[in-house]
């Protein structure tokens, strides 16, 4: 190290004493000069920053959430559907584990029912409103308290509105530079809530270890006919949970704006039903890991087939002009700061000094991606926004500027879709915060060790 560090202060003389030295050499002595620069490592940067930023958004459930971010992370295996499920099932059920979709499905057929029934009566209730009983009924009914959420059939409206608390300036600068700093506190949108009913395909299995088991899958095999595809995918079981909000229909056309490294197009693909989909991935690195992941989970007649699978490198920020009003489903997994990587490696770490600009750039990205998803799905589509971050300024904020800008400049209206009877179907098995002022978010747990996985689903109107 102090070789490497003599060599950087040489490197950076100006008296006009000129040294060749290879390119990866300067690359690897620009490096060490940044690291030098701080005396944290990047991990380190990233947990000084959750403990300022996270402690107010979290208050007394920080500590708990950040010793799980540190904590190992618990991985659930998506069947392949394209091997021999029912062999890979019956081992992985051997090893204890269970399919938690199953026990979704059940608990969803409930929450759907009862969701039916609502919407039931606040129809009978709206017909009522336009009829009314005599007097001495009406103030009979008058005496019973209503449901807070009548207005309309299936949709209600709270008003989302967010109070810039003092200090939120210097919070912000962390992630865009100051000459990009914009006050959005006149931003006022009011997004309506819708209900539905959702459904979770039958072909999609994941098995995961029950409660805070921190047992490991063993590596996933070739399945046993042509020794061509592997048998699971292993991921995060809460980024499923993105796929489910999209509720893929047979026939919808999709897009995964932002697919590598494949994990989430690999589920959508799983369903088997979906009328064609593609995948867009700008940056080529990771665009080639999409193309290495897909050839290991899905037959290659399916990829060879141009009419129901793509495989593209758009900037996706450009989606909007470039197909508008096109798509059913729209996926939006944002490039984030990624909590749990960068709290536990240090390698390519966003929060490295390198790395400044990028970071500080995330927010403004995060909201063109969500501009461009919006404005390319059709009327009545849905476009699901989702990070691995816990940062309110990388997702709801996010969500309210693009809704806000598509309002002004596109006269775009968009509801939200109410996640609640999902994710209560999912009690016990991910750990929600509960204060997310639009959309859901998972956070680490040491009973339930997934995420951060943040999600809101959007439906476009107009």
């Amino acid at each position: 190290m102090l070789r490497f560090a003599l060599l950087a202060k040489l490197l950076n003389r100006k008296d006009g004493l000129t040294f060749i030295v290879h390119k990866r050499w300067k690359k690897k002595l620009r490096w060490i000069t940044d690291s030098m620069k701080s005396k944290y490592e990047p991990s380190q940067l990233a947990l000084k920053h959750f403990d300022r930023h996270y402690k107010s958004q979290f208050e007394e459930k920080w500590p708990s959430i950040r010793l799980a971010l540190l904590s190992k992370q618990k991985y659930g295996a998506l069947i392949n559907n394209y091997g021999n499920p029912d062999e890979v099932e019956e081992r992985l059920s051997e090893l204890g584990a269970k399919d938690v979709l199953k026990s979704i499905r059940a608990s969803l057929k409930i929450q759907n029912e009862n969701i039916v029934k609502k919407d039931s009566t606040e129809r009978l209730d709206t017909i009522t409103a336009a009829n009314p009983l005599p007097q001495n009924e009406e103030n009979e009914e008058s005496s019973n308290p209503k449901d807070d959420h009548q207005s309309s059939p299936a949709v209600y409206a709270p008003k989302i509105e967010y109070i810039i608390p003092e200090g939120f300036t210097e919070q912000m600068s962390q992630y865009i530079v100051q000459d990009q700093l914009v006050d959005d506190s006149d931003i006022n949108v009011d997004i309506a809530v819708e209900r539905k009913t959702f459904s979770v395909n039958e072909q999609l299995k994941c098995y995961v270890f029950d409660g805070s088991a921190t047992r490991r899958f063993p590596p996933a095999k070739f399945e046993s006919r042509t020794k061509s595809l592997l048998e699971y995918y292993l991921m995060d079981a809460s980024s499923l949970l993105p796929v489910l909000c999209l509720d893929l229909q047979p026939g919808d056309t999709v897009l995964d704006m932002c697919a590598g490294p494949g994990g989430k197009s690999v589920a959508m693909l799983q369903t088997m039903h979906i009328g064609g989909i593609i995948c867009n991935e700008v940056t080529p690195s990771r665009r080639r890991r999409l193309q290495d992941v897909l050839r290991l989970y899905i037959p290659k007649d399916m990829l060879d087939n141009e009419e129901s699978f793509r495989l593209t490198g758009f900037d996706g920020t450009d989606w909007g002009d470039m197909e508008p009003d096109t798509y059913d489903k729209i996926l939006v997994d944002v490039p984030c700061t990624t909590d749990r990587l960068s709290a536990n490696e240090n390698d390519n770490n966003i929060f490295h000094p390198r790395r400044l600009k990028e970071k500080n750039q995330l927010p403004p990205l995060q909201t063109e991606l969500l501009m461009a998803a919006l404005r390319s799905v059709k009327v009545g589509g849905t476009v699901v926004y989702s990070t691995c971050t816990m940062s309110s300024e990388q997702n709801e904020r996010v969500i309210q500027k693009a809704v806000h800008t598509c309002l002004q400049t596109h006269d775009i209206v968009v509801t939200e879709v109410d996640l609640s009877p999902l994710t209560r179907s999912c009690d016990g098995i991910f750990n929600f915060h509960d204060r997310a002022k639009l959309g859901k978010i998972v956070v680490p747990n040491l009973s339930a060790n997934f995420g951060p996985m943040y999600f809101c689903a959007l439906k476009r109107l107009r």
